[in-house]
């Protein structure tokens, strides 16, 4: 799914857990592949921080909120 979005080349990814059960040196393969998208804007939604990510060129890390819902004692 992912290289029929690439082959598109789109302004916008979004991508949901892109990285999710792959192995490191395939991680890493994907995000060699997304640095080579200069025109292409790429969100990317991950529960956890995923250190390959963090070594990507154009990452910009955005963490959630603080929730505003008042916890129950």
């Amino acid at each position: 799914a992912l290289a029929h979005a690439l082959a598109c080349e789109p302004k916008l990814l979004i991508l949901d857990e892109p990285l999710a059960e792959l192995d490191l040196l395939a991680t890493h393969t994907v995000c060699e592949v997304l640095n080579q998208l200069p025109h292409t804007t790429i969100v990317i939604a991950s529960p956890i921080e995923v250190p390959a990510l963090l070594e990507c060129q154009r990452f910009d890390l955005k963490k959630p909120a603080p929730s505003s819902t008042p916890s129950a004692h």
